[in-house]
């Protein structure tokens, strides 16, 4: 089987692996006798972000290249199936002639944004928390979005929870997707999925970043602001 459980870790730029002896067979079945190991990989190169979802990791190149490994049951690595892949592996297709400036991940639903402000997105689309306008609840390979839905704005960074999106954009405001999250972060007893961005309304200019879990958002004010939560 491949390696499930691990921990990834920079040193000056070098990524280490550290497995913790978990791994899943073709059943799907986790193991959890194997032994616990420190790997040094040398056969990628130097990476400037690394990020974990809940079965994969994403990682970014200094030279703006996205690599992934992990299980990919719903496409989340974005290499084009959905078994798992122990070695990281470099994404290819459209995605590979682009500079990508940040990847962001978190449960099993994934996206690249490019330095030219292109949007790529892969994996679970089950709640249209991809906003990919496409009928597909898995996306295996990584997907242009249309970015025209953020109405002008620039795209500056994303949150993604387990059934939901949030987009924060040059001038504070936030755009969603997904399901679990209303309109002003108030709980639905029956939320509705949306599979296109909404802004959020009631803070318009005053968020300054967002951050999200399995089941919860953070958005973390500007200056003299509140600071926002909601659960999912």
């Amino acid at each position: 089987g491949d390696l499930q459980g691990f921990l990834l870790f920079f040193f000056s730029s070098q990524v280490f692996l550290l497995t913790l002896g978990s791994k899943w067979d073709e059943k799907g079945v986790s193991d959890d006798s194997g032994p616990i190991s420190l790997v040094k990989l040398d056969k990628i190169p130097k990476m400037s972000k690394v990020c974990c979802g809940l079965d994969h990791t994403l990682m970014l190149t200094e030279e703006g290249k996205v690599f992934a490994h992990g299980w990919s049951a719903d496409g989340q690595t974005g290499l084009g199936h959905d078994h798992s892949t122990s070695c990281p592996t470099e994404l290819k297709g459209e995605i590979s002639d682009r500079n990508v400036s940040s990847v962001h991940t978190c449960a099993d639903s994934s996206f690249a944004m490019t330095k030219s402000g292109q949007l790529y997105a892969w994996g679970n689309n089950e709640y249209g928390q991809l906003a990919a306008f496409t009928g597909e609840k898995q996306i295996f390979v990584p997907t242009q979005v249309d970015v025209s839905q953020l109405k002008g704005s620039v795209l500056m960074s994303i949150a993604c929870g387990g059934s939901f999106t949030v987009f924060l954009t040059g001038d504070g405001a936030v755009q969603y997707c997904g399901y679990g999250l209303g309109p002003e972060l108030s709980y639905a007893v029956d939320p509705s999925k949306l599979c296109k961005m909404r802004r959020l309304a009631g803070h318009e200019g005053g968020v300054s970043s967002v951050h999200s879990s399995l089941h919860y958002l953070l958005m973390l004010p500007v200056s003299g602001s509140s600071t926002h939560t909601a659960e999912s």
